[in-house]
């Protein structure tokens, strides 16, 4: 399921268009918010979701298109949460103490999709002497930048 989330909101941005731009986060501070994020990934609980992930609503309203269904809600929910899931276990594989990570580096590149700004993010980081790199997709909407999809948890040189 690569990028799935991600790749549905760009398919989703391109079939419907979209009608509303508005950062309340500039993208280069998204770094430092998602490493502290990530530092807690394994407390993160529905307050934490609700803050810094996209919720269905936030897509909807940012696509300018009806309001979901419930049962779409508990979708996007349940895949929001897969997704925080595999990077827990990408990361006890990797053998990552969340807690114990380190900041490294962070760059973005911007895609414009109709009208919604769409950020791809490489997060560096590092624990005893090891660095990783995550992937990190966010989209622009009426609650600011939020996160859409984090994956491809590796390490690297």
């Amino acid at each position: 399921m690569k990028k799935a989330i991600l790749f549905t909101i760009f398919i989703i941005t391109i079939t419907l268009g979209a009608i509303q731009n508005s950062t309340a986060q500039k993208p280069e501070k998204m770094g430092p918010i998602s490493f502290k994020i990530l530092k807690k990934i394994n407390n993160w609980d529905t307050k934490t979701y609700n803050k810094y992930m996209v919720s269905i609503n936030d897509l909807y309203q940012t696509l300018g298109v009806s309001e979901p269904n419930a049962e779409m809600q508990a979708k996007w929910e349940k895949e929001l949460q897969k997704v925080v899931e595999r990077v827990r276990k990408d990361g006890d594989y990797e053998g990552i103490d969340w807690k114990k990570i380190k900041y490294v580096d962070f760059t973005y590149k911007v895609e414009l999709k109709g009208n919604v700004s769409i950020y791809e993010g490489d997060l560096i980081f590092s624990q005893n002497d090891k660095k990783y790199k995550i992937e990190i997709g966010y989209l622009d909407t009426d609650r600011g930048l939020r996160i859409g999809n984090l994956e491809d948890l590796h390490q690297v040189e």
